[in-house]
């Protein structure tokens, strides 16, 4: 799995780009809140599964004969958010030799 680099500040809160705008968080529901962390997490997910199928795309070549089991690593990376919906628990598939 790729690693991915966590920034904290000085009191210890993470520091990240890829986390949604939260000024405008307090005029905003629970339930508000907890889809526009659905959708970060969901965001995360996705960019992490592009980042792996697009280290692939070489092997879409029309002078590339790919195996099945390439086929089916890139099929299982683009299901991935059917079964997913953060990367906290997401099992990724193994990329094969």
């Amino acid at each position: 799995m790729e690693e991915i680099e966590i920034k904290l500040d000085e009191n210890g809160v993470i520091i990240n780009d890829d986390f949604p705008d939260v000024s405008g968080f307090k005029d905003l529901t629970e339930e508000e809140v907890n889809v526009k962390i659905a959708e970060s997490n969901l965001n995360a997910l996705r960019d992490l599964r592009n980042k792996k199928l697009a280290r692939t795309d070489w092997m879409a070549n029309s002078d590339v004969t790919m195996s099945d089991e390439w086929k089916t690593y890139r099929q299982e990376l683009r299901d991935i958010t059917n079964n997913y919906t953060s990367l906290a628990n997401v099992v990724w598939p193994t990329e094969p030799n």
